[in-house]
């Protein structure tokens, strides 16, 4: 007998598993499940739209993995009743959507050294152990959860049996009646739900606007060269190096990069410290008052030295990415005790408060945030003044990842005179892009064609002086066969090339994450300064 009384030869034969063939149907459900969230694209839809959110691809496909670990072990728990063979099911599942990046980051800690670290054996079982123990808990809260639904729903569906036995009483009436209500306030409120997630919260408070709303799953838009100018080919952005000015093309005798390291005689070993400065927000109608800016000094500063310091201003993250992620003060530590850059001053300036989710380094076009001429006309002022740095242009570089590598190259294209240098991780150089990697970025613009070119790299650039260009200096780094920030990567390559800028290029297959920064950092520093050195910035 059932719950209310019913004869189980009432239920449905497949809730009436026995022995071996519960746990049996419980990984049948648990393999279908996940073959069916893999190959429609689900868990790599998920994995999508955790990066736009912020996330790094690791970070993504780890929630991604354990999302979908989540569902299966439910369906299966529902489906046979056996909570332990889905919960080994989830954890199996799990390991085949998360495995290979387990794996990748294990290889790369084992090949790790120098600025990027070394191997930690401890460490890495603490971290082993840790996905063990979430990934079993994770599948225990979601076969327990399925057990309390798979109860409510048999007693419903005994219901369902009584009344069409004739029993039509009023309790008979009510749980099945109240499942069907609840499925369809689901079947109603998700989709909605998922709008407000993929859009902005208001979307369905408005019909008939033209809404400028682009959605996290939104179709990748493609990148636009300017008319008339050739890409370079594949087989050049698929190699690291340097793209040289054309031959005649104004500073073209100078070399791009110098094997001197002039700073080697004076510079000193230890642990940077770091300052933390509030401005005045940058903004109006944002969430906080000040803006947060961190100031890195290096080993061995002093105020009154015999030498002055070069700037790298990395915009527009905190610097609490770059420390625990990004690992930059770390890194700058590592590459200045070896003498292989100079003691360097990064600034960090956030844009963390403001009334944009992604301000784009820009002053907006409502006037309701200024963080291009706050950096400009008040960061750098205040750093030059109170840090002892070589305030001159070739001395100041920027680095920036993701919305950063954006705003590193626009600065430099819209500031020339106070930038010669960007770093671009995994950057777009198209103001405004709509893309499903870029949800946010064309807020800023509000959609203004004339706003967006004015801050587009790949039109500022050609429109440069001659003898502008020649002072300039980009590296670029991604992957070039992402569909975003790959194909923006090889646009501005050629746009710098047909300038006659130099480039270097760093291709890599690390994707649009924090590890790529980590891995990349120190031959992007190493090359930076090796150009400085070149420019004669220290003398």
């Amino acid at each position: 007998m059932d719950a209310a009384g019913l004869p189980l030869r009432s239920l449905p034969r497949r809730l009436r598993a026995r022995g071996w063939r519960r746990p049996l149907l419980a990984l049948l459900v648990v393999a279908a499940g996940t073959a069916i969230l893999a190959l429609s694209g689900t868990v790599a839809g998920t994995d999508a739209t955790l990066q736009v959110m912020g996330f790094d691809p690791d970070r993504s496909i780890l929630i991604a993995a354990l999302i979908a670990e989540a569902i299966v072990v439910a369906l299966a728990t529902a489906g046979s009743r056996a909570p332990h063979a889905s919960i080994l099911g989830g954890a199996v599942a799990f390991a085949v959507l998360f495995g290979p990046t387990f794996r990748d980051e294990t290889r790369g800690a084992l090949r790790a050294h120098g600025a990027t670290g070394v191997f930690d054996p401890v460490g890495w079982a603490a971290t082993t152990v840790t996905l063990v123990v979430i990934v079993l808990v994770i599948g225990w809260a979601a076969a327990s959860l399925a057990l309390i639904v798979r109860a409510r729903l048999l007693v419903a569906w005994a219901d369902v049996v009584a009344i069409r036995h004739g029993d039509r009483s009023p309790a008979r009436v009510v749980r099945p009646g109240s499942a069907v209500v609840i499925a369809a306030l689901l079947a109603v409120t998700l989709p909605v739900f998922g709008d407000m997630v993929n859009f902005t919260p208001d979307v369905h408070m408005l019909t008939g606007a033209s809404s400028n709303a682009v959605g996290l799953t939104q179709p990748t838009t493609n990148t636009v060269l300017p008319s008339g100018l050739t890409p370079l080919p594949p087989q050049v952005l698929d190699q690291p190096g340097i793209v040289a000015p054309s031959p005649g093309a104004p500073g073209a005798a100078n070399p791009v990069l110098s094997q001197q390291r002039p700073w080697q005689a004076w510079h000193a070993s230890g642990t940077g410290q770091v300052t933390q400065v509030s401005f005045k927000a940058p903004w109006t109608g944002g969430l906080t008052n000040t803006a947060e800016v961190s100031i890195y000094t290096p080993p061995g500063y002093s105020p009154r030295g015999p030498h002055a310091y070069p700037t790298l201003y990395e915009v527009p993250w905190n610097i609490g990415g770059w420390q625990t992620s990004g690992q930059l003060p770390t890194i700058l530590d590592s590459l200045i005790d070896a003498g292989r850059i100079p003691p360097t001053i990064a600034v960090f300036t956030a844009e963390h408060g403001g009334p944009y989710p992604d301000s784009e380094c820009a002053n907006s076009a409502d006037h309701r945030e200024w963080y291009e001429s706050f950096l400009t006309q008040t960061v750098v002022p205040y750093v030059d003044h109170r840090f002892h740095t070589m305030a001159t242009p070739g001395a100041r570089a920027l680095v920036g990842f993701s919305q950063g590598g954006f705003c590193a190259s626009m600065l430099v294209a819209r500031h020339p005179d106070l930038f010669h240098s960007a770093i671009s991780i995994s950057g777009y150089f198209q103001a405004g892009l709509r893309s499903n990697e870029t949800p946010n970025a064309w807020r800023p613009f509000a959609g203004e064609p004339a706003l967006e070119t004015a801050y587009s790299p790949l039109n500022l650039v050609p429109d440069l002086a001659s003898t502008v260009r020649s002072s300039l200096f980009f590296e670029l780094s991604a992957s070039p066969t992402a569909s975003v920030y790959g194909s923006e990567y090889g646009a501005f390559a050629s746009v710098l090339h047909a300038a006659d800028v130099p480039v270097a290029l760093f291709p890599t297959r690390l994707g649009h994450s924090w590890t790529a920064c980590r891995v990349q950092m120190p031959q992007l520093l190493e090359t930076l300064f090796a150009h400085e050195a070149a420019q004669g910035v220290f003398g």
